[in-house]
């Protein structure tokens, strides 16, 4: 995966393994920068069946969604369901995956790759 810029200071990209009962790889993304981004998606990641992404973004839009109080999964806003408990995180599921990832201004994304099998994970 490349952020197409090797000194980009305004996002962030780590990969680590999926664990127990999930496999493959997680990517996690976080973009700070007041403009979107394109990430282009390489071998092996682009030859997954699917791709399960969390979208998190602020309710409100800009720069003064860094200080906003509500939050978003995949355009849905988050709250607590009765009782305080944390709802259930549903993934967009994206069959097959796309041959690149996109993160708006200020959002921070999780991108599940269940059928990669990275050597490291095993």
């Amino acid at each position: 995966m490349s952020t197409g810029s090797p000194r980009k200071k305004t996002l962030r990209l780590f990969a680590h393994c999926a664990r127990f009962p999930h496999t493959g790889v997680v990517l996690f993304g976080s973009n700070i920068s007041p403009h979107p981004e394109m990430l282009p998606i390489e071998k092996p990641l682009n030859s997954s069946g699917e791709l399960r992404q969390y979208i998190l973004s602020p309710e409100v839009k800009g720069e003064e969604g860094l200080r906003s109080r509500g939050i978003r999964l995949n355009g849905i806003s988050l709250g607590l369901v009765s009782g305080g408990e944390v709802p259930e995180l549903k993934p967009r599921v994206l069959s097959p995956a796309p041959p690149f990832l996109a993160l708006k201004p200020y959002e921070m994304a999780f991108w599940h790759f269940p059928d990669v099998a990275a050597p490291a994970c095993r």
